[in-house]
């Protein structure tokens, strides 16, 4: 029985190491498709393959949010080219943990083919922790609120991924022809999920975030809503505005402002059972800025190139109308002159 995650991650450089390290314990293949990140995070992975060799890196940056394609298609390259048994989308800020010490093999060697939902669990940010001597994140973060109902990723069986079922953007569902299939709870494993990790990180997340849906075509606004208010502050306030939200958007992270009334959260000091070991990387500075910008060229440099096509595309259009037309000239030259015989 084979287990692969696969995952796509951009601008992770902080949580990339750790991620990659504990799910290396847990997956036969991990499989990471990096999507264009400017801070490091894919050179990173590259210096992580030959301490994780069943670590596969690939590298496919896109403009928009486009993780609902991308995931389906890693998805199947789990199962058509590596022959998983089972698939786990993943985010580079979850991380897989069964219960009681368990190995991931030993709860999925229980399971029956099915789709299976895994609770998420968020761990939350406090002021304290920002300049921390630790420096692995889930080893730093501590605090986990207990699973939310709205929040769930999915597990896999290889049977459910073929060419006509893809993965919901965000990993939350399996459709088919538009409509999620059924889950089954999953009791034995959970997800410990770490989206806030720092004022600079969670700053540099909500921009380029809010920017890729943004440059989406179709955006509903609802995938993503959590981007919205809080790049606003941003784009207003700078970090201060970021500093000031940092504490509730932690504990309330991906939760509808509808719902967040219904909760009274409390974490609990319940830590990750880490299974990675120690960090060897030593990734530096805050690259808020960078991010952006070199986001913001790969737009402006996409939108010159499709400027350009359409030039093409356009002067092609025309060079072929004008070369219908010329030789519609010639067939009625032609037929005049063979008249002109016949007479």
């Amino acid at each position: 029985m084979k287990s692969v995650g696969v995952a796509r991650v951009k601008n992770e450089l902080d949580i990339i190491e750790p991620f990659v390290r504990h799910h290396s314990e847990h997956f036969d293949k991990l499989i990471i498709l990096d999507d264009g990140s400017t801070d490091g995070t894919y050179q990173a992975l590259q210096q992580l393959q030959p301490a994780c060799g069943n670590l596969i890196v690939l590298r496919e940056p896109v403009i928009g949010y486009e993780q609902r394609r991308y995931m389906t298609l890693l998805s199947r390259m789990a199962v058509d080219k590596f022959g998983a048994d089972w698939v786990v989308p993943l985010d580079a800020d979850e991380f897989v943990e069964p219960v009681d010490g368990l190995s991931l093999a030993d709860v999925l060697a229980c399971l029956q083919p099915a789709i299976y939902e895994l609770q998420w669990s968020n761990f939350i940010w406090r002021p304290e922790l920002e300049h921390g001597d630790e420096r692995n994140p889930v080893l730093r973060q501590r605090f986990r609120l207990p699973p939310h109902s709205q929040n769930s990723k999915l597990l896999i069986h290889s049977q459910f991924v073929n060419e006509t079922l893809e993965i919901s953007t965000g990993n939350h569902l399996l459709m088919d022809s538009g409509s999620p299939l059924p889950k089954q709870p999953l009791e034995r494993a959970t997800l410990c999920h770490y989206p806030i990790r720092s004022v600079a990180q969670y700053a540099g997340k909500i921009a380029v975030g809010y920017l890729q849906y943004l440059a989406t075509p179709d955006w509903d606004r609802q995938q993503g809503f959590h981007y919205i208010e809080p790049f606003q502050e941003l784009a207003k306030f700078g970090l201060e505005g970021v500093a000031k939200r940092i504490v509730r958007d932690s504990l309330f992270y991906s939760i509808a402002e509808s719902d967040r009334a219904k909760d009274d959260p409390v974490a609990i000091e319940a830590p990750l059972n880490y299974l990675g070991g120690a960090l060897t990387l030593t990734p530096c500075g805050d690259f808020v800025l960078q991010n952006v910008l070199r986001y913001v060229e790969m737009m402006a440099a996409e939108f010159v190139d499709k400027v350009e096509r359409s030039r093409d595309f356009d002067r092609v259009s025309t060079e072929n109308v004008l070369l219908r037309k010329r030789l519609a000239e010639l067939e009625f030259e032609f037929l005049n002159s063979r008249e002109k015989e016949i007479l």
